[in-house]
């Protein structure tokens, strides 16, 4: 089995930017010429399999669009299926990090801000560089809050870090 390749990915597959659809050009074994490639995954991206190896397909439209399979793709609106080019971008995985939807095990609304009941105050942290910043803790949540995205702009984090999982289809 040869390294997949541009050539070799263009000429199995069409990937349309405007939509992120994938469809194959030939047959593959049950699949017809233009139906759709890949099946989602619980993980809830998409993954495309080619000669017997599974690609996460936001790879896949790197790989189709420059001719290299990039660092880290982010989707920058954090809907995983959503592999639009437009909604895609290669960065460092540590830039990625810096995207990330809001966990819903989380109380506060905002990434980084957690109530501790030991002080009953809002607990203010950050992650820089793999390494947990303590920031202060705050009796008033909004204070928390507000303290919490200024230490994201300072460190270079994503608008759109710490929004909510959007509803997926």
């Amino acid at each position: 089995m040869a390294e997949l390749t541009q050539e070799i990915l263009k000429s199995l597959i069409k990937y349309i930017p405007e939509t992120g659809e994938f469809f194959w050009r030939v047959r593959k074994g049950g699949m017809m010429p233009n139906s759709r490639c890949g099946a989602i995954k619980g993980s809830g991206y998409l993954y495309i399999h080619i000669d017997g190896k599974s690609y996460v397909a936001s790879r896949l439209a790197h790989l189709y669009m420059v001719g290299t399979f990039p660092d880290s793709n982010d989707h920058i609106n954090h809907i995983k299926d959503d592999d639009r080019w437009e909604n895609l971008r290669n960065v460092p995985f540590k830039d990625n990090l810096k995207n990330k939807s809001l966990d819903k095990r989380n109380k506060s609304g905002t990434t980084g801000v957690y109530w501790r009941n030991s002080t009953k105050k809002w607990l203010v942290s950050i992650c820089i560089n793999r390494k947990l910043k303590h920031i202060g803790c705050y009796d008033n949540l909004s204070k928390a809050i507000c303290v919490r995205k200024t230490a994201e702009k300072k460190y270079g984090f994503h608008k759109n870090h710490g929004l909510p999982m959007p509803c997926q289809t």
